[in-house]
């Protein structure tokens, strides 16, 4: 029966009809759309975000490297700075001190060459008081090579009194070197402690 209703109809107005009847599907796919692209672009945005904040921190952790690293060569710096500072003080006072030793032990050596010309001197005024004039002698050219006939020898003696004297050892040597002369035992001029003045 519903056949032949359909077949007194206009086949336009049938087909108006079968059009008007289906559900519209294009409206539903196009919201179905713009949900998938909105959620794409939130997704995008997410990630950018999160790409954005973990560059971020990344770059502030380098920054904070960065610095400490920068520190830690200024620290090196100045404890560089500091030792060298230190090593120029040390050299300098290495310095003095090898001055100082030198002097000291230039001083030492003067003491020894004086203590050496003391024993002498004392071993030929024994021989003079035992009145071995040929010993004497032998021991006052030993001393003669001792001084080698170089720097005065005037020693600060001290006598009875709290007061010191001088005492000009070449004089004295001189005297005994005449002395040694007029008794035969040098020869005359062989040994001169003090230049006589013209």
């Amino acid at each position: 029966m519903s056949r032949t209703s359909n077949e007194g109809k206009d086949p336009h107005h049938l087909q108006h009809e079968a059009e008007h009847s289906r559900v519209p599907k294009s409206g539903s796919f196009l919201v179905y759309l713009v949900i998938l692209f909105a959620a794409a672009f939130l997704l995008l945005l997410l990630s950018f975000l999160m790409q954005h904040r973990a560059n971020q921190e990344t770059i502030d952790g380098l920054t904070n490297t960065s610095n400490s690293a920068l520190q830690s060569l200024n620290d090196l710096i100045e404890q560089k700075d500091a030792l060298q500072a230190q090593v120029q003080q040390l050299q300098e006072e290495n310095a003095t001190l090898q001055e100082a030793l030198s002097d000291q032990e230039q001083e030492l050596e003067e003491a020894q060459r004086l203590g050496q010309l003391l024993s002498a001197y004392a071993v030929v005024e024994w021989d003079l008081r035992e009145r071995n004039y040929e010993r004497a002698a032998e021991d006052l050219r030993a001393l003669y090579d001792l001084w080698g006939g170089e720097g005065e020898l005037i020693l600060t003696l001290p006598t009875s009194g709290s007061e010191e004297e001088p005492l000009d050892l070449l004089s004295r040597l001189q005297d005994i070197t005449d002395t040694l002369e007029s008794r035969d035992a040098l020869e005359e001029g062989e040994l001169v402690f003090v230049q006589e003045e013209a």
